[in-house]
């Protein structure tokens, strides 16, 4: 089943894209261990030789979870990582204005077009977490890792 608006196909693959980090004080879940420590990441090595901008911490995003296991539950359908991605790069090429990456994040991944629900991510142990709350814990891993 396709989704049917532009915007949820970036919005898919942006969810695909995070894994679900623990919150302070939680103990890690099973599904972040599946990933490789964020600087060994390919996708880490790829931010690293980028010219460092809001746009880059989104690509680092789309390359740390290409070919993941998690899933996205937009509007009650599940959607695997293969399908939402093929659209994540044309999504963000066509609606990214330089903004700040997580002023971006904010308004394209965290609520379905047009019924207003919120999007969540199912990892591989069967949790959930709400896409916004992923991809702001993810971006701000990066961020503290290392400095635009």
């Amino acid at each position: 089943m396709r989704p049917k608006t532009t915007k949820i196909f970036g919005v898919l693959g942006l969810v695909l894209l995070t894994a679900l980090p623990a919150s302070a004080g939680e103990p890690a879940s099973a599904a972040v261990q599946l990933l490789q420590p964020m600087q060994e990441s390919y996708a880490y090595k790829q931010y690293a030789m980028r010219k460092k901008s809001e746009l880059s911490k989104i690509l680092y995003l789309i390359d740390r979870f290409t070919g993941s296991p998690y899933k996205v539950l937009y509007d009650g359908v599940e959607y695997d990582s293969a399908e939402a991605l093929r659209y994540v790069r044309q999504y963000l090429a066509k609606h990214y204005k330089k903004e700040n990456a997580e002023a971006w994040l904010k308004l394209h991944a965290y609520r379905s077009e047009p019924q207003g629900n919120v999007i969540y991510l199912k990892a591989p142990d069967e949790t959930t977490k709400p896409l916004i709350d992923v991809l702001l814990g993810e971006l701000q891993s990066l961020e503290s890792g290392s400095r635009v």
